[in-house]
């Protein structure tokens, strides 16, 4: 239960991890303040004027600007400043780098070009329609302000503004149009269009038809669409109000639900295991599967592997020759983790005569060949152990509350996504959590059954009482039980095993039935960890300017940047 249950909170911690978003910049900057005035004359031609102001924290060495025209339009005669005075500036395709180096400063560059063909003439009036900025744009705006200017006063001047700039349009007494101030999101478009009286450019020639019905239906269009995504907004949002606390209740419910249910079965098998006097444990499990069950990991330790050999000695499949020698008998292993062991042992890193010298292991594992075949193996043989806890059935589905969670968790990512949509964002930050943790509990929701209980509590009680034993009393167990717990001491590293094993190995060096114990248990760990070094040391591993269409009108757009 505690296994799955920090595997839970692990995933939810990294799916909040992922929400968060991250930006890999060549320079640390925000941009304060971006003002942006656009001069438009009665030929056709608007020149702008852009004043950029950056806070930096630490070194860099300059400042971007993207500006990509309009199909049919031109950008000519950049030129930046700063204070009057010029600054180098390159262009690369449509990315303009302007080189001011510095550190730990607040920059204002001011930018200059341009804009030919960029008006519209029809009957009733003259559009400039334009993107200063688009999707493509990589940097947040503290502040922008775009003013369009008319070559003389405008008596009749009408402004739109779209998506980051959409309600922010005013027009001033000369008939200037004003967009913000107002932040501007990276990745956002904000396309402004403004149309000034027609006769104010008599240069240029006007095409059939009017633009003014047009702008206004476009208005309404803007307003309805605001007006619905609002409603769908707020719809979701009560949604998410009921939903979100429903799920987290139900997921917190089943929770609860389950760890009781584990819990009493725990208390039970505890109380089971230690009513009695000391036994060792039964069970059909091997030793090497007992100990990772109740001690689970992703490694082959040392001190497992010694236990592996020690099992397979007391099972009759190796006979111990001198004390650190070993002979394969013609015994038929019971489990497949014990012929990969087998194999390993007496094939692998056999001498020439069959015979496995433990002693000789970790010079064997230095070389690279020895090495990776050692490491493989050793991963088959966890593989193998695995294979077993697996196939006992020491754990069980609890297939009617996983279908709960999982249903739960398709109807909140759906309403998830829905919520996403509408933009009740906040709601969609409390649902991935959610959703996480329904998935997560649905697929790791494999508490342990009543055997799972009995064994883990019964080597528990034996690692309490095992320091506590008298050597009398271990030497009246049957000869199986005094092998199999001091094999699993042995794997477990119990921490009584160092002050007790003089005591036990005397005990059992006056018995010939029991050659599994003339190991000195400290010299096999050495030695398999010794092995384990090498071959971890050994283990290899592998480590690992584009254009796109932007979202603004025409094709055209813009952002800026830093490096």
């Amino acid at each position: 239960m505690k296994c799955w249950f920090s595997i839970l909170i692990a995933g939810l911690a990294v799916g909040l991890v992922l929400m968060l978003p991250v930006k890999v910049l060549a320079a640390d900057y925000d941009i304060e303040k971006t003002v942006i005035d656009a001069q438009v004359h009665e030929n056709g031609r608007v020149d702008v004027t852009e004043s950029h102001t950056y806070r930096f924290s630490g070194k860099f060495n300059g400042i971007t600007r993207l500006l990509v025209p309009k199909s049919g339009t031109a950008l000519i005669d950049f030129i930046a400043t700063e204070n009057g005075d010029k600054l180098k500036s390159e262009k690369d395709g449509n990315l303009y780098k302007v080189y001011r180096d510095g550190k730990n400063e607040t920059v204002t560059v001011d930018m200059n070009y341009t804009i030919m063909d960029a008006l519209d003439k029809y009957e009733d009036g003259t559009e400039f329609y334009w993107p200063f900025f688009d999707d493509r744009n990589e940097s947040d705006y503290g502040e922008m302000t775009i003013r369009v200017h008319p070559p003389a006063p405008s008596s009749r001047t009408d402004a739109l503004g779209y998506d980051a700039m959409m309600g922010t349009e005013q027009v001033e007494p000369d008939g200037t149009a004003r967009f913000g101030p107002v932040p501007v999101k990276a990745g956002t478009n904000g396309d402004i269009r403004v149309v000034f009286d027609a006769p104010l450019f008599p240069a240029l020639s006007a095409s059939g038809g009017t633009i003014r019905d047009h702008l206004e239906a476009e208005r309404g269009r803007i307003t309805e669409e605001a007006a619905a995504a609002e409603a769908r907004r707020e719809h979701a949002a009560t949604a998410g109000n009921i939903a979100l606390p429903a799920a987290g209740a139900l997921l917190l419910v089943i929770l609860l639900k389950e760890g009781l249910i584990a819990r009493r079965k725990k208390e039970e098998a505890r109380r089971e295991a230690t009513s009695g006097h000391f036994v060792v444990p039964d069970g059909t499990l091997s030793m090497p599967a007992i100990l990772q069950f109740t001690a689970p990991s992703g490694t082959a330790r040392p001190e497992w592997l010694s236990a592996a050999l020690l099992d397979l000695i007391r099972k009759g499949l190796v006979v111990q020759l001198s004390d650190h020698v070993f002979e394969r008998t013609d015994q038929t292993p019971d489990h497949p983790h014990e012929q990969i062991l087998l194999d390993l042992l007496f094939r692998d890193f056999a001498g020439p005569d069959g015979h496995f010298d433990l002693s000789l292991l970790p010079d064997l594992t230095k070389s690279e060949k020895q090495a990776d075949l050692y490491q493989a193996e050793l991963a088959k043989w966890l593989g193998a152990v695995n294979d077993e806890t697996k196939s006992s059935a020491l754990r069980e589905k609890r297939t009617g509350s996983a279908i709960i969670l999982s249903l739960s968790g398709l109807v909140l990512t759906g309403l998830a996504i829905y919520i996403g949509i509408a933009g009740s964002i906040a709601h969609v930050l409390f649902a991935v959590p959610l959703i996480i943790g329904l998935f997560t509990s649905a697929l790791l929701l494999r508490p342990l059954t009543p055997e799972g209980h009995r064994i883990r509590a019964g080597w528990e009680a034996f690692t309490e009482q095992f320091g506590k034993l008298d050597p009398g009393h271990w030497r009246d167990l049957p000869k199986d039980d005094r092998l199999r717990g001091y094999i699993y001491a042995v794997g477990a590293k119990d921490k009584h095993l160092s002050g007790e094993f003089e005591e036990f190995g005397s005990v059992e060096h006056r018995s010939s039935s029991t050659p599994a114990l003339y190991i000195n248990p400290y010299f096999m760990n050495n030695t398999f960890y010794g092995a384990n070094s090498n071959a971890a040391q050994h283990a290899s591993s592998v480590s690992s300017g584009s254009s796109s269409s932007g979202g603004g009108t025409g094709g055209g757009g813009g952002g800026s940047g830093a490096f």
